[in-house]
């Protein structure tokens, strides 16, 4: 049986893990530029201005948390790995897509890795070696790397037929 096109799904976990670090830093540096508003106002500044420069300052905060909270789900959602016969596909970019190509004839290890988040989430990095490539195939944050690694298994055998003799030279 072949496998015809399947997308390797991913976790959304990390993006929202990357979406909180840099809300609360966000926050923090908020809370900072605030408290030296509150140090200004001890001084002959009026108090209208410094409400004024309070909101500007909140709204710009909230405009960079949700700013930021698009791009990394963008980001996330634009970043697909695609499993075709006898090969692995990876897609990435918002704007300019750019695809790379990963052949799956010769290849010789399947593994992952998963750490404590990805154990509790199910989710995990899947490493697919070629010898003709001289690199790991990297797929992070596979849902169910289980599953996953059983369909890549699946593929590479049925392109196990074809082997590919590297010759010596350039």
């Amino acid at each position: 049986m072949e496998v015809e096109s399947v997308v390797i799904r991913r976790s959304p976990i990390p993006p929202v893990f990357k979406i909180v670090l840099a809300i609360t830093l966000i926050s923090l540096a908020y809370s900072i530029i605030a408290f030296g508003t509150d140090v200004l106002e001890q001084s002959s500044i009026r108090i209208f201005s410094l409400i004024e420069y309070d909101l500007t300052l909140f709204i710009g905060e909230t405009l960079m948390n949700v700013l930021i909270a698009i791009f990394f789900m963008l980001q996330w959602a634009f970043d697909i790995y695609e499993l075709r016969s006898g090969e692995i596909i990876h897609t990435k970019g918002i704007l300019v897509r750019r695809e790379e190509r990963f052949s799956l004839i010769n290849a010789e290890t399947l593994s992952y890795n998963q750490g404590f988040f990805g154990r509790l989430f199910r989710y995990g990095t899947i490493g697919v070696f070629n010898p003709l490539l001289k690199t790991d195939i990297a797929i992070p944050t596979a849902i169910d790397p289980d599953k996953q690694m059983s369909l890549i298994r699946q593929a590479v055998r049925s392109s196990g037929n074809q082997k590919v003799i590297p010759m010596n030279g350039t």
